[in-house]
This record gives structure tokens, sequence and C-alpha cells, in this order.
């Protein structure tokens, strides 16, 4: 009878059991839709991976395939595969601070990624290291956004601040060269005002100092002769 009656009270505490444990599974799964329609709906790619140098993926989410046109099982199922997308320009470098930042707990890139109609795409990459305990082998969990058309407006926008730049540097350059030729323009436009004065002036005392001066003992004293002083003035009155 005790046996029987500690049976009876056995199946008891395993149907309540059972059912607390299919409550708890219900909420879970509820719990775990909710969240994968949640990462469907964003606009990232979740991922896990291990922390070794060349990652293997674990878990992709469904988004890779709008982002790259490649299926989850890709990633998941071939260890190279990421890598091997990855430009050639760029994918040294990712090498390079998967091995450096391997410890770190928080990492960052930015890579060209080949989608599946062989062009590339700019990918920002971010992953976290979980460490779930002492036993539990640690994790990366992270995500890839697809950031081709935040490039471009950026490369845009650099590029029409340089145009800018340039603009008023030609402008500022412009405005220097007219106060240039303005202090310039003002001594040319008295002389050449009256270049035809100074000829008239020279015609009147040319014959002068032909006549009277041409052998005058102060030339040789101040250096200067009759005839260069003649020659000189006929070329800068002829230049005007």
């Amino acid at each position: 009878e005790a046996l029987l009656k500690a049976h009876e009270e056995l199946e008891i505490k395993v149907k309540e059991r059972t059912h607390r444990l299919a409550k708890t599974n219900k909420a879970l799964k509820d719990t775990t839709d909710h969240l994968s329609l949640i990462l469907e709906f964003l606009p990232i790619v979740s991922y896990t991976c291990n922390t070794d140098e060349d990652p293997k993926f674990i878990f992709v989410s469904n988004r890779v395939r709008e982002i790259t046109g490649y299926p989850p099982s890709q990633f998941t199922g071939n260890s190279f595969f990421w890598i091997e997308h990855i430009h050639p320009e760029d994918r040294e470098n990712i090498l390079r601070k998967l091995r450096l930042a391997v410890k770190k707990r928080t990492q960052q890139f930015e890579y060209r990624f080949q989608i599946a109609d062989g062009s590339y795409r700019w990918i920002a990459d971010h992953r976290r290291l979980i460490k779930p305990g002492k036993r539990a082998r640690s994790y990366m969990v992270g995500a890839w956004q697809d950031i081709t058309e935040d490039k471009r407006l950026r490369q845009e926008g650099e590029f029409r601040l340089q145009q800018m730049i340039q603009s008023h540097k030609l402008k500022a350059l412009g405005e220097v060269v007219a106060g240039v030729a303005h202090e310039i323009n003002n001594p040319v436009s008295f002389i050449a005002n009256n270049i035809t004065l100074l000829e008239e002036m020279w015609n009147a005392v040319e014959p002068i100092l032909a006549s009277d001066g041409a052998s005058h003992p102060d030339w040789s004293d101040k250096g200067i002769g009759y005839v260069e002083v003649c020659t000189n003035m006929k070329e800068i009155i002829d230049e005007f």
C-alpha cells in the first residue's frame, strides 16, 4: 500500500513537472520566435561564431540572403566561404586584425564583401566576445550591416566639400589677383595717360639739348651720355 501510494504521488509529481516544463518550453519557444521575428526585420545579419583566428560560423540569420544573396548554410557549412568572399585588397588586413584582436571583448571591422551577383558591398562587422562560464567555451556574437549607401553618400559629401574648398580658394585667389592688378593698373594708367604729354615735352626739349647741351661736360660727370638719354627716351615713349 505504501509503495502504491508513493507510486501515485510520484506520478502526480511527474505530471505536474511535465506540465510546468511544457509551459516553460512554450514560453521559451514564444520568446525565441519573437526574438527571431525581430532579428528578421532588423536591417542587420546576426551571427555567432567561434573565437578562432579562422572563425567557423555556428549560426547566421536568414537576413543574410536578402543582403548577400547567399543562404545561411553557405556560411555555416563552409569554414572558408566568408573569408574567401572578402575583397582581396581587404582580406589580409581583416585577417591581421582578427589575429591581433582575438582576445578583445569587442571588435569592429569594415570591408568589401562579394555578393551573389559578383559585385561588392561594404559591410560593417561588429562582434562581441561572450564568456558563459569557466567550463563553457567562449564564442562571438556579431552583426553585419550593409553600409554601401552610407559609404557612397560619405564619399559624395567629401567630394563636394573638396569642390567647395577649391571654389573658395579660387575665389580668394581671384580677389587677390584683382587687387594686385588694381594696384599695378593705377601707376600704369597714370603713365599711359601722361605719356602723350611726356612725348610733347621731350620733342620740345630734345632740339634744345642737341643744340646747346649735347657737349656739356656735366654729361660725363653724371656718368651718362646725351645719345643714351635720347635713345632711352625714344624707346620708352614708343613702347607706350
